[in-house]
């Protein structure tokens, strides 16, 4: 009887508390916004009286509104992803009759840390016509690098932190440019048309001397590209990758347009890669001088061991005619880490390679000096380069013939970067 009693106590329970919640949605029901509106219109409310507004006079003036004419931006550089379109070859510049011309150089005197720009005029023996002449100062970029282009027209002056700026030689003035490598830019070489450079700036790119167009040719994603030049026509580009996950180690060659990647040599490290103006053979330093034909055959090996000293950068000097190489070795003992290291001429001297049969002769080793920066005369008939063998740095010319000396230069300047411009 308990347990009937309990469950109608129960169930009772529950009708009230439905009876309870039903009595307050209709009470919430009558307060929801449709519900008012609804009473508004059914219960016979009188409708709104219209109000007329009449406007009023006032003396407020209009305010003018002054226009402002935009200052004009110089558009950032474009950059391009892959070059498109065919390349237009460029015609293969030819040897000269005679060595005449100028000769440009850096230097900078022992009391003053900048660096200036000198010429000298060469006649067709190859001697000095007039006295040496100063062009210009290197401001705000010390101990600088210098790169001739390949019409030796203007220099692309390279210091630390990506700066570069280009220096004309026939107007002796400075090209207006926005191009930065960047903090991690390394510049390799000029394109042969004179207007664009190759450098490296996570990329491999090439852009305009003035900086409004940059062209990416390969994106390494892994490893480093450690060195390219393009083939004296513009056809192709060269390069190689060091410690890459995904290509193997070797010499690469691409199209100028980004396209057609190929494996030319494989297993190997190079460095200073050069190709001669003639366009017919590429050279690299791997554990040897390696000399091969423009497509990667016929392989040649220096035997003689010629080390470059470490951290030299300036690259080797081919004669016009593409038979030869100048380059730059050190012995046991010497080593320097700067150009404008006074170890420069610490026992480092010049070899003559020859591309054909890769034999190599040193023409300037004596140990008890120094020769750096050589550099072809425009018939290829003589190497002007760097020595103390004076006493102090000066520029030298040995005719390759007869091994004759003549001394170029005597003044108490730093000299550094020859550049023999033919006479046009």
């Amino acid at each position: 009887m308990k347990k009937q009693k309990s469950i109608f106590q129960y169930l009772g329970g529950i009708i009230l508390f439905c009876c309870f919640a039903f009595i307050l949605f209709l009470v919430f029901d009558n307060f929801r916004p449709n519900k008012l509106v609804s009473l508004q219109v059914n219960d016979g409310y009188p409708a709104p009286i219209e109000t007329q507004i009449i406007p009023t006079k006032t003396n407020i003036e209009p305010v003018v509104i002054r226009t402002i004419t935009p200052v004009p931006v110089t558009p950032l550089p474009t950059l391009t992803l892959k070059p498109e379109g065919k390349t237009t070859l460029i015609p293969i510049q030819l040897p000269k009759e005679d060595p005449s011309g100028t000769i440009f150089f850096v230097a900078k005197s022992s009391k003053d840390v900048e660096t200036e720009i000198y010429s000298v005029s060469i006649d067709k023996d190859g001697k000095v016509i007039d006295s040496i002449r100063t062009l210009s100062e290197i401001e705000f970029i010390p101990n600088p690098k210098i790169y001739p282009s390949p019409d030796s027209k203007r220099i692309a002056i390279v210091g630390e932190w990506g700066n570069i700026v280009f220096y004309n030689l026939e107007n002796q003035q400075y090209e207006e440019t926005r191009l930065s490598l960047g903090t991690e830019g390394l510049f390799f070489n000029w394109f042969p048309d004179n207007e664009k450079i190759l450098f490296r700036s996570f990329s491999l790119a090439f852009g305009d001397i003035y900086g409004n167009q940059l062209t990416t040719l390969v994106v390494p994603e892994y490893g480093e590209i450690t060195g390219a030049v393009a083939s004296p026509d513009g056809q192709y580009v060269l390069y190689a990758y060091s410690y890459h996950e995904i290509h193997l180690d070797g010499l690469y060659r691409i199209d100028s347009t980004g396209q057609n990647e190929k494996l030319l040599v494989k297993d190997t490290n190079p460095k200073f890669i050069t190709w001669s103006p003639d366009g017919k053979t590429i050279a690299y330093l791997s554990d040897h001088w390696t000399f091969i034909n423009e497509d990667g055959t016929n392989i040649r090996v220096v035997k003689d061991v010629l080390i470059p000293p470490a951290c030299y950068s300036y690259p080797p000097s081919w004669s016009p005619d593409g038979k030869y190489l100048a380059v730059v070795s050190v012995g046991e003992g010497g080593s320097f880490c700067s150009d404008w290291d006074e170890k420069n001429f610490s026992n480092t001297r010049i070899s003559i390679l020859e591309a054909k049969n890769v034999n190599s002769k040193a023409i300037l080793s004596d140990k008890s000096f120094g020769y750096i920066n050589p550099v072809w005369s425009p018939d290829g008939s003589k190497l002007a380069f760097i020595s103390n063998q004076s006493g102090k740095s000066e520029i030298w010319v040995i005719n390759i013939n007869d091994s004759n000396l003549m001394q170029l230069t005597n003044n108490d300047l730093e000299e550094r970067f020859i550049v023999w411009r033919k006479q046009f």
